[in-house]
């Protein structure tokens, strides 16, 4: 309805202001805002480049993303949806799975810029962008793959928005795209990645599975920060795992349509 469409605006507004009182990197990123809000006012799904200019915790960083990225950008710097209830410490090893186009691997090296980071994103489209953020960063490792509880190849359902792939049988509304799956625990091996002291996990529906993907290993991590999708696995055998491995949680939340679409955000720390 009209009256809905004009409280998305408005809150989408709000969302704007924040940004651009606490996140602009100067005039150019209070430009390059509004040119992302008013893209995306008229074509929701706009993939038109943006370069980003964005500042936090003192730290300038300019990202590269399509308009369309703004919701995901909107997401971690004003719901700040993995700001964490407890400190990592100095020089953290953080994995970013299904890390999009990397603006949340952004948010995590600019908060702790001297961070370990290896970013996990299994769609092309998405990759080349999460490489080009990452850019020349010698602490900063993208690899191009899906996470499962088994090696091989998988399909991707593509979305329409760059954030909502998922693994699938059937193709999205943007086709499908096979890719390479792996196991986290190899991944871990082969970057010589031996304690992971926090793992976001955003793979829209295959928690369980690249969980499952670190064996023994996810006793080496120390906090998680996931994204759970409550309709698409077994909830009540993603909580068994974690407390099996002595993680508690600390904090469990829903972020806008999150209760109507069954996806909640939760953080757990091993004890």
């Amino acid at each position: 309805s009209l009256v809905t469409l004009l409280m998305q605006r408005l809150e989408r507004l709000r969302e704007l202001g924040f940004l651009a009182r606490h996140h602009a990197d100067g005039v150019s990123g209070v430009a390059a805002l509004l040119s992302c809000y008013a893209k995306t006012f008229g074509d929701p799904m706009s993939t038109e480049e943006v370069a980003l200019p964005l500042r936090a915790g003192g730290v300038r960083r300019e990202l590269a993303i399509r308009a369309c990225d703004i919701y995901t950008v909107a997401e971690i710097f004003h719901e700040r949806q993995y700001e964490l209830a407890r400190p990592l410490g100095p020089a953290p090893v953080i994995v970013d799975a299904g890390a999009n186009v990397g603006v949340a691997s952004s948010w995590f090296l600019m908060a702790h810029p001297d961070a370990t980071l290896l970013a996990i994103e299994p769609v092309s489209s998405n990759f080349l962008w999460l490489a080009k953020n990452l850019g020349a960063n010698p602490r900063a490792t993208a690899v191009q793959a899906a996470l499962g509880a088994e090696e091989g190849t998988v399909m991707m359902a593509l979305s329409r928005h760059g954030a909502e792939h998922a693994v699938a049988t059937a193709p999205g509304d943007g086709g499908s795209e096979p890719v390479q799956s792996r196991r986290l625990d190899r991944l871990l091996d082969e970057h010589g990645i031996a304690q992971v002291d926090l793992l976001k996990l955003d793979v829209e529906g295959s928690e369980l599975a690249a969980l499952a993907g670190l064996g023994d290993r996810l006793g080496q991590v120390r906090a998680i920060v996931a994204e759970v999708h409550e309709r698409q696995i077994d909830v009540d055998a993603f909580y068994a795992l974690l407390a099996r491995h002595h993680f508690s949680v600390v904090r469990r939340r829903y972020y806008r349509e999150g209760q109507e679409s069954g996806v909640h955000t939760v953080e757990a720390w091993r004890d």
